[in-house]
């Protein structure tokens, strides 16, 4: 097959089909009427002398000779756009932008304050959180809802890019003056006591259900929480233990009071990942915010190596 026998256009037609499998969906994205859509697609099926697309459901799946050619269509419609994007540098304090973030929870008060402090004198520059309970990693970047996510890694696909940030590398968290700090053996101790602990059960909140918790750690929980941030406000009154994100701990243990210490054991061995669509790898904002956060962190894990050791914090 000639290449000038085919409709160049009809191929974004074809890659938002595949994206969405729903035909009407890929309409409302290539802001074309259901009758336009549809006459698009008649041509391209007349023109590669297949199918394509065969109903399924409420949608569409591709055939055996669309899933053949899906990638490399991805991959041309991906090139040209990051080539045909204008080059533009990014100031903080002087360009325009409004940047969509999904940030696990406790990484919030870590990189946030830095990236609203070098913005602050700049009202065109803005900031938006996004839930990370709300909507998948994957979807939300292959939708455009999100232009980074700073979570743990999503999963393994050509649309998006990835960088690994920091191991979540938990410690134990427990009020000060806990009575595990008279403990000889502390890790030893840890089936008396109950605990605070992020809810994992599969589905119960989006993107964590692939956490896999040691099983020496106690599973005789007092409460199971939505949200990391809530567990440190929860612990200061209580005899709960927990176990949090090292960076997470290190710098808000003087804000509520907190003792911790390091596990002799890896008790969760992920990343906290950047993660956005590959067409905007050029992106100048966005490589900004990928190296301002990256500095940041570089930051915070000077500090909690440096707290860490020193001993155990009481």
């Amino acid at each position: 097959m000639n290449i000038k026998d085919i409709d160049l256009n009809l191929l974004t037609v074809f890659h938002a089909i595949y994206e969405a499998r729903s035909i009407s969906a890929a309409a409302v994205q290539l802001d074309l009427s259901q009758p336009g859509m549809s006459h698009a697609l008649k041509r391209l099926r007349n023109q590669l002398d297949d199918n394509l697309f065969i109903r399924k459901g409420n949608g569409v799946e591709p055939t055996v000779y669309a899933e053949s050619i899906a990638e490399p269509i991805r991959n041309a419609i991906t090139f040209l756009e990051m080539s045909l994007t204008p080059k533009e540098d990014f100031d903080p304090k002087h360009s325009t932008r409004h940047f969509r973030l999904l940030l696990a929870d406790f990484v919030e008060p870590l990189v946030m304050p830095r990236l609203l402090k070098l913005t602050f004198e700049n009202p065109n520059v803005t900031f938006e959180l996004v839930s990370p309970q709300s909507i998948t990693i994957e979807d939300a970047i292959l939708a455009g809802n999100v232009d980074m996510v700073v979570h743990l890694q999503a999963a393994m696909m050509h649309e998006i890019s990835a960088e690994p940030l920091f191991p979540v590398a938990p410690i134990l968290a427990f009020r000060k003056g806990h009575p595990i700090q008279q403990e000889a053996n502390p890790l030893a101790a840890l089936p008396k006591y109950r605990t605070i602990s992020p809810n994992l059960k599969k589905g119960a909140v989006k993107n964590l259900d692939k956490a896999q918790v040691s099983q020496a750690v106690s599973r005789d929980y007092m409460c199971l929480v939505h949200s990391i941030r809530s567990v440190p406000a929860l612990l200061t009154d209580s005899d709960c233990i927990s176990m949090l994100p090292k960076l997470y701990v290190t710098q808000i243990a003087p804000i509520y009071g907190l003792g911790y210490f390091q596990m002799p054991f890896d008790v969760l061995n992920q990343d906290i990942t950047l993660s956005w669509h590959r067409k905007n790898d050029s992106d100048a904002g966005l490589a900004w915010l990928r190296q301002t956060i990256t500095d940041r962190v570089a930051e915070l894990e000077v500090d909690a190596k440096r707290l860490l050791s020193t001993g155990p914090a009481t």
